[in-house]
């Protein structure tokens, strides 16, 4: 299922990139990298500095592009966000010498990398994270309310493997879906088979953007980050969220995880939670999309 090439080289990579920087060019005012002992991250920014920071963290198997047509244009206007690419995800962020495995291997290390990530950005502002999709990453947040006082709130979108753990079921579908979209074979038919299954309803299909690198991104196969999804102890809940408050967003038919236990247990280790009828794990292209941003607004 892995690759045994470098990451970012081989004639798929080539490809993904291409599209990926032709996607970029334009929705981000600014995009740089900033190096730390784990390689080169994936860094871009909209919006004055000066202005408190939100600092997004994307789902598993994608990358930032998925927050710059949506809630960039509109959050920028009020905020300086900052969307990072993951180390070892199917993105623009290169781990150490093109091997995933000297990415961040544990939650110690996944903090000590955001942290350096944010320092070397010299934050002016308060910094909220929206978004985070590892169970490792959350820890990142708490890390960083710890060493950086001015962290103020976390949202968290559609968690997989967080508040619950991630189902059996889908894991497989996952699977099977990374080896089989390798061959490009079917590859309508697998993205609807596998994307179809995170949305309430088949035809928000329509308005998934960027196919081209949808496309792109799942003939490379699967993403390689070290720290997995595993789902946190309510104690571990209830420590973060007293420390920052916290803000979970979710799908009333979301299937990645178990939204009834995700509900539950957000709301017993005090999290504001805000669950929308009709909908399923991929926001982004179903009708949670506009309310979404004034949600973050609100609580923000």
């Amino acid at each position: 299922m892995f690759e045994t090439t470098k990451w970012h080289e081989g004639e798929q990579w080539t490809k993904m990139l291409s599209i990926y920087d032709a996607t970029v060019k334009g929705m981000f005012p600014v995009s740089r990298l900033v190096t730390t002992r784990f390689g080169d991250t994936q860094v871009h920014t909209a919006g004055d500095p000066s202005k408190p920071t939100i600092v997004f963290f994307h789902g598993i198997a994608t990358n930032s592009i998925m927050f710059g047509e949506w809630l960039f244009p509109e959050l920028s206007k009020d905020y300086y966000c900052v969307a990072i690419d993951t180390m070892g995800d199917l993105g623009r962020s290169l781990p150490r010498d093109g091997d995933p495995s000297n990415g961040p291997q544990t939650d110690e290390e996944m903090a000590e990398w955001a942290l350096k990530v944010f320092d070397e950005l010299g934050f002016q502002q308060p910094v909220n994270n929206w978004d985070i999709p590892l169970a490792a990453a959350l820890l990142v947040a708490l890390h960083v309310s710890i060493q950086n006082p001015s962290t103020s709130k976390l949202i968290l979108m559609a968690p997989g493997g967080i508040l619950a753990p991630v189902r059996k079921a889908w894991l497989v579908q996952a699977i099977t879906f990374a080896i089989f979209s390798k061959t490009g074979l079917f590859t309508k038919q697998l993205q609807d088979w596998f994307f179809g299954s995170m949305v309430a309803n088949i035809e928000s299909m329509k308005n998934l953007k960027y196919p081209e690198l949808r496309e792109a991104s799942d003939a490379i196969g699967s993403p390689q980050v070290n720290i997995k999804p595993d789902a946190l102890d309510i104690e571990t809940l209830k420590t973060i969220t007293a420390k920052i408050p916290t803000l979970m967003i979710i799908g009333e038919e979301e299937n990645v995880i178990d939204p009834k236990l995700a509900i539950e247990n957000a709301k017993i280790s005090g999290m504001k939670v805000k669950v929308y009828e009709n909908a399923g794990h991929m926001f982004f292209c179903e009708h949670p999309r506009e309310p979404v941003i004034e949600e973050v607004k609100e609580f923000l």
